[in-house]
């Protein structure tokens, strides 16, 4: 049974990709120590905004929570900016090896592949479709492990001070994924199918390129300038597909994770002003609600990343499977 292209980039983070897949994980754990700190940080604001407010204390009450609040601050940041170097570090290993691989594969091919499959083809393989995967690595797959471990993570803090919300994100939060991938199926086909456009057209423009002498002479060269805005056009007809779906499943994700926080803002409102919720743990669960969904969110965003990759995955994987004639004739 052939591999997928989603199990083909998978297994580039295995053992055979060194450090990257250490590197991935690493990034993940600083990730989700920010996010950690985050809640941290959102409950001594809370406590200051609180004393300020309701139990009328100076701000030098609250010197000892404002340097925790800043010392969280702080790392949070720290640990973020890490997690994403180390994450770009990972993909870029792995491009690497990838390039290195292509080419050498191809250079055992020889010239009778390159001339039956495209020479066009094969560089925007080595080029457009290893950059594609940088995202991939870099955001999708951290994104993915987050998904579930932060909100998990703030679903623990908040059901203890109020269940009423600690329910209203348990139940919200799965239609966010739920319509991501609705949406990406569709979205998937039609990557695959512009990359496939994006290899014809870079195969005729070369084809043009390399021809354009013997086309002057003929006096054909207008005729292959249209050819080329010809395919060029089905090329941006497919790519505005492709973003059409792509702003589509954006809204849509903004609008459910929009609806679910302002749920859970009229849920602790109206309880605030009937006086069966205390202020404090109000506003710490509605500084929390926007982070319990922005990892969906930046999932969804990744997820486009992720139908990029295995259009350009296709590709790739077909020529690292590919063989020569030769090769074929000595088996058979």
């Amino acid at each position: 049974m052939a591999e997928t292209p989603d199990a083909f980039l998978k297994r580039q983070t295995g053992k055979e990709s060194g450090n990257a897949q250490k590197l991935i994980r690493f990034a993940v754990s600083l990730r989700y120590m920010a996010a950690l700190l985050l809640i941290v940080q959102s409950w001594f604001l809370a406590l200051i905004v609180y004393g300020l407010i309701f139990q009328q204390h100076d701000l030098a009450n609250h010197y000892g929570s404002l340097a925790l609040l800043l010392a969280a601050a702080a790392l949070r940041f720290g640990f973020s900016v890490l997690g994403d170097r180390l994450s770009i570090q990972a993909a870029a290993d792995i491009q690497h090896r990838l390039r290195c691989d292509l080419y050498r594969h191809v250079n055992a091919l020889g010239p009778t592949y390159i001339t039956k499959e495209g020479s066009g083809a094969l560089l925007s393989s080595l080029s457009d479709g290893i950059n594609a995967l940088g995202p991939y690595y870099s955001q999708y797959l951290p994104a993915r492990m987050l998904m579930l471990l932060v909100p998990l993570s703030i679903l623990i803090v908040v059901f203890p001070f109020d269940w009423l919300s600690g329910i209203t994100m348990l139940f919200t939060a799965p239609m966010i994924p739920l319509f991501m991938i609705l949406i990406g199926k569709g979205a998937e086909n039609l990557n695959q199918k512009q990359w496939r456009e994006l290899a014809r057209m870079s195969n005729h423009f070369l084809d043009v390129l390399q021809g354009l002498t013997t086309l002057k002479l003929f006096n054909a060269s207008r005729r292959a300038g249209d050819m080329i805005s010809t395919v060029a056009e089905d090329y941006r007809r497919e790519t505005m597909k492709v973003l059409r779906l792509a702003f589509l499943s954006s809204v849509t994700l903004e609008f459910f994770s929009t609806v679910s926080i302002d749920l859970i803002d009229v849920f602790i409102g109206f309880r605030l002003m009937w006086g069966e919720m205390d202020f404090l743990p109000g506003f710490f669960i509605l500084l929390l609600a926007p982070e319990f969904y922005l990892p969906l969110r930046r999932m969804g965003t990744a997820y486009h990343a992720r139908m990029e990759a295995i259009g350009a995955a296709e590709k790739i994987q077909a020529v690292l499977e590919s063989t020569s004639d030769s090769t074929s004739e000595e088996k058979t």
